[in-house]
């Protein structure tokens, strides 16, 4: 067994597709701190000061005669001057650095929007306006923030956030087209070393396995490598940021925050399932078609079957199709819900069908082997 892993990894390691492929992967990683500095820094103190001017220009048109033409004017009237005293003492939070206090006043803020808008604003402008979404990923933030004590972050340019968004940005598109065209043609070569595979007294599922367990070792390996080399070029450009510090992520219950690096760890753990997934249903597409190039389009029809379902405008799409929740970014941030109208869409639920479905796709490759479909021992 030793001696076939040993084979089949130097296999995999002088395939030049496949070092191309890891190489691509390693360059992106250590690029991509360079592109992040090149992002506008969000400075909260201008933030405050444009929200400030804003219900300052929402506030002239209430007078005293307007006031008296409805009752509901006025309770729109009394939540802005809340909110404009609130937002000024941000902005003295921010002048005089107590972050902390600036969380508790936000917390408070966003309270009086979510009332606002229960209430409707009545009277006020229809360009004043607020993103329920956002307003419950930040409100889910400061609540975090206010459970742990800790300050808000004044700084978003940092080699901390630049690690998280460079897994963002790779597991969006790269990750999953990665690892199709590694396995798109997984027991190609074996023809070719057909002397050297009869010679070793193994089965083919340990063969399988050996094969399957070899490519996603080399995947996660070289994305966890490309990991480390991002977060250390970027602690050179930037200054480091804290792991402990919550990103937002969407569940079934709403929006709740979470450390960073347990954050990280969601990613990776749904790159190893969604992996997993790729590689054995990439084999059978393998075994059906015998054709590299087929299972390449089958493949990329499925990681663009979400969008596809999107633009014929379906309602209700099922939760449980595993073919949804390639990409894991879109998940942890519900785009995908929102996309779909589905809230039960979530990464718990996704990775649950994806583990509950390669099984269910492992049967499928030992049905077409019984039937002869495609033979390779």
């Amino acid at each position: 067994m030793m001696s076939y892993t040993r084979f089949e990894t130097l296999l995999f390691i002088r395939n030049k597709r496949n070092l191309l492929l890891i190489l691509l992967s390693l360059l992106f990683f250590t690029l991509y701190p360079f592109f992040f500095q090149l992002k506008e820094s969000i400075e909260l103190r201008e933030i405050k000061k444009q929200e400030l001017m804003t219900v300052d220009n929402i506030l002239m048109p209430f007078t005293s005669e307007y006031l008296a033409l409805d009752e509901a004017y006025l309770k729109t009237y009394d939540n802005l001057v809340d909110q404009r005293q609130l937002i000024a003492r941000q902005l003295f939070n921010i002048t005089s650095n107590k972050l902390e206090e600036f969380v508790e006043n936000g917390y408070s803020l966003n309270e009086l929007r979510f009332q606002g808008i229960v209430d409707g604003f009545a009277g006020a402008s229809k360009l004043f306006a607020f993103n329920q979404e956002d307003l419950l990923r930040e409100q889910a933030l400061f609540t975090y923030l206010k459970e742990a004590n800790m300050p808000i972050q004044t700084n978003n340019l940092t080699a901390v956030n630049a690690m998280t968004s460079s897994l963002q940005v790779y597991g969006s598109l790269l990750f999953f087209f990665v690892v199709l065209l590694i396995s798109c043609d997984l027991f190609a070569l074996d023809a070719e070393h057909r002397s050297i595979l009869y010679s070793l007294p193994l089965s083919f599922w340990k063969k399988f396995h050996t094969k399957v367990g070899i490519m996603i070792t080399m995947i996660m390996s070289s994305i966890l490598v490309g990991v480390l080399v991002c977060f250390s070029v970027s602690s050179m450009l930037l200054e480091k940021g804290s792991f402990h510090y919550p990103v937002v992520f969407y569940t079934t219950e709403g929006y709740t925050a979470i450390p960073v690096w347990q954050y990280i760890l969601l990613i990776l753990s749904g790159f190893f399932i969604i992996g997993m997934f790729v590689v054995i249903g990439s084999s059978l597409g393998y075994f059906l078609f015998r054709q590299p190039y087929i299972n390449l389009f089958v493949g990329s029809l499925c990681f663009f079957f979400p969008n596809i379902l999107a633009m014929m405008h379906i309602p209700k799409v099922s939760s449980f199709i595993p073919m949804l929740y390639f990409k894991i970014p879109s998940i942890l941030d519900g785009e995908l819900a929102t996309q779909l109208w589905n809230f039960q869409m979530d990464f718990s639920r996704g990775m649950l069908v994806c583990v509950i479905s390669i099984p269910f796709v492992f049967f499928l490759l030992v049905w077409a082997r019984r039937r002869g479909i495609y033979h390779v021992s």
